[in-house]
């Protein structure tokens, strides 16, 4: 491993602000490893203004859009967040998680899934382990997520029977 001399560290300090990762390996004759540590060691960081271009060429080279929200969106966004978890709403509206619960704070919207009472548990109790019927009619009955009704089911150590064909 080659030691750093202060004519590089002064180089870094210099250049690390503003200039592309590339410059910098060309320049320091360093590996981005190397160059990343040292710069982390000597408490050298990026300027605003070039972190500022690295966000804007990351979305233009992703090709990135934001996502408009209008009151459709929102709408699903409520009724959605209000049965289902953060995770499960971004999946199904294939949005990020962050995405998700951000707009959820920004428009007031809270995540209060009710407990489960006596009453559900009983009916999961007597469903779930009939294979007949299927989950997203359990969920549909219970006005729950099939991955609520899931991890339920786990927490009350039900298994579902296996269809056993006559032979």
């Amino acid at each position: 491993m080659k030691h750093w001399t202060e004519t590089e560290d002064a180089q870094l300090r210099e250049l690390y602000p503003d200039a592309s990762m590339e410059e910098l390996v060309e320049k320091l004759n360093r590996s981005k490893d190397a160059i990343t540590s040292r710069a982390y060691c000597l408490k050298v960081k990026r300027s605003e203004k070039y972190m500022q271009e690295s966000r804007t060429n990351a979305r233009k080279k992703i090709n990135f859009k934001p996502y408009k929200w209008n009151d459709e969106k929102v709408a699903l966004l409520c009724e959605l967040y209000n049965k289902m978890s953060p995770q499960a709403v971004a999946k199904e509206m294939g949005l990020s998680i962050h995405c998700v619960t951000k707009q959820a704070s920004r428009f007031g919207i809270s995540n209060s899934v009710p407990k489960w009472d006596s009453d559900q548990d009983d009916f999961l109790k007597q469903v779930y382990p009939n294979t007949k019927i299927s989950l997203e009619r359990i969920a549909s009955q219970l006005d729950r997520s099939v991955p609520a009704i899931v991890s339920r089911a786990h927490k009350l150590s039900l298994k579902r029977r296996k269809n056993l064909k006559n032979g």
